[in-house]
């Protein structure tokens, strides 16, 4: 089993001083990065729903809105009518 690892630098005031160094010496490891991504798609997944149930609101919304113009415009026919 080969384990690749890679060694990060991060500076501090963009570049300028030491750069630092985590726990483990600047090396990180693969769990970590399938942590990221793990991370990362729970939150496109997060957003997607966030973006569905909005729109499933605003359809009701002006579903509700039609149901009661569609009233309107059925009582005045009635009225015409009769």
């Amino acid at each position: 089993m080969n384990i690749f690892l890679r060694r990060i630098s991060i500076s501090k005031d963009c570049g300028h001083g030491p750069p630092l160094r985590s726990r483990n010496n600047g090396l990180i490891r693969p769990a970590d990065a399938k942590k990221r991504e793990r991370g990362s798609a729970i939150l496109v997944v997060l957003v997607f729903l966030g973006i569905m149930t909005t729109l499933v609101i605003c359809n009701s919304v002006i579903l509700r809105q039609l149901r009661q113009e569609l009233n309107l415009i059925e009582k005045r026919q009635l009225e015409k009518f009769e």
